[in-house]
């Protein structure tokens, strides 16, 4: 196939996957409030496909600022702070004045709120991360997706957090994600927040973290591992459902977190299914 046909082949492929993720989308929510996803299959410009589709969505949704963008006229190398809540149950390694580290080994529930760099040059789906052969600059915000912050919170302060940005957002939704096999907290803090920016999504985003060994060759380990925190998963979905104040609570899982999602959802009571799926 010649290059130019290969490269013709190529755009058409990627409008059509586009187009699905658009309908799909569109197909998920009555409101019609998410961006136009089509912009996916065009060339790269100056303006990354995220600060694209935030910008429709704007415009969707009366000019409204979104808080997590970059602010207009900001230098070359501004970030984006954007914050995200979480549930663990993995135990504690140590703490610094920033930030605070998770393991994998198994411990009590515990809460708390995470701040991640989304760089201006960020595309759409992507975490970007310095060449493996790299080992410096890897915090630097302004080029890479980093864990800037990550703090413990109180059972009630927590939920008090996602409570307050529920009722700022303007459909009073939540954005829920479990993680797969092979993650570690930061990269599923980093997840969380990355799907946040690029969906331009108001409400809070939450994501449960269970303790992942954090290893390829860990697949097996890991499938115990979920089984073992789907209890303790199943309590964070009812808790969202029922203490935050949100109508509309999108569930996103991912591999393996579709193990622990939908086995907690089928954990749930009749009435605990019946009153919480409503919102789902």
């Amino acid at each position: 196939m010649a290059d130019g046909t290969k490269e013709r082949f190529g755009r058409m492929l990627q409008g059509w996957v586009a187009a699905a993720i658009a309908s799909t989308l569109a197909a998920c929510t009555s409101s019609g409030g998410f961006p136009d996803l089509t912009t996916l299959g065009e060339p790269p410009s100056a303006q990354s496909q995220a600060e694209r589709v935030r910008a429709q969505f704007a415009a969707m949704s009366g000019g409204a600022s979104v808080s997590a963008g970059i602010p207009k006229g900001a230098p070359a190398g501004t970030h984006a702070a954007v914050k995200v809540y979480y549930t663990t149950d993995r135990a504690e390694l140590k703490a610094d004045p920033k930030k605070i580290y998770y393991g994998n080994e198994r411990a009590p529930v515990s809460y708390g709120q995470a701040v991640v760099s989304i760089p201006r040059d960020h595309r759409m789906g992507q975490l970007e991360r310095p060449a493996v052969w790299r080992f410096w600059n890897t915090e630097d915000a302004d080029k890479f997706v980093v864990l800037l912050s990550a703090g413990g919170l109180p059972r009630a302060g927590y939920l008090g957090a996602l409570q307050q940005e529920v009722r700022s957002s303007r459909r009073r939704d939540a954005l829920v994600f479990v993680h797969g096999f092979n993650v570690c907290f930061e990269d599923a803090a980093r997840r969380t927040a990355q799907m946040k920016y690029d969906l331009a999504f108001e409400g809070p985003a939450v994501f449960f973290s269970w303790p992942s060994k954090g290893q390829v060759s860990s697949y097996k380990d890991d499938l115990d591992t979920i089984g073992q925190s789907i209890e303790n998963i199943r309590d964070f979905l009812l808790e969202v459902s029922k203490e935050t104040g949100a109508t509309t609570i999108y569930l996103v899982a991912h591999s393996m977190g579709n193990v622990g999602m939908l086995n907690a959802l089928a954990r749930m009571t009749n009435t605990e299914r019946a009153r919480a799926l409503g919102r789902f």
